[in-house]
């Protein structure tokens, strides 16, 4: 196969790592009314997979209730903040 490693832009072909959570990270920290947890793993899986386009995970989105698009953009980058603030607290002690 072809390799790109010398493609001009290729240093803006960026992965991003995103923060996942375990059972516990969910049971303690991520739970909420409005959103279940099978929601969940299909908000954060689309997120992945679509490289946090959200217009792209809007459009994907099936089988549960219909969210707005700004609702799940708050729904990611809330479990994004709880995560980060749990990481770096776990790093304190």
């Amino acid at each position: 196969g072809l390799q790109w490693d010398d493609y001009p832009f290729a240093k803006f072909n960026k992965v991003l790592k995103l923060l996942t959570y375990s059972d516990d990270d969910y049971d303690r920290l991520l739970q909420s009314a409005e959103w279940s947890r099978e929601e969940t793993d299909l908000l954060m899986s689309l997120v992945q997979r679509f490289g946090m386009n959200f217009i792209i995970v809007h459009d994907r989105w099936a089988g549960f209730e219909l969210r707005s698009l700004e609702h799940m953009k708050d729904r990611y980058y809330s479990i994004q903040r709880k995560l980060t603030e749990e990481k770096k607290g776990g790093r304190r002690q």
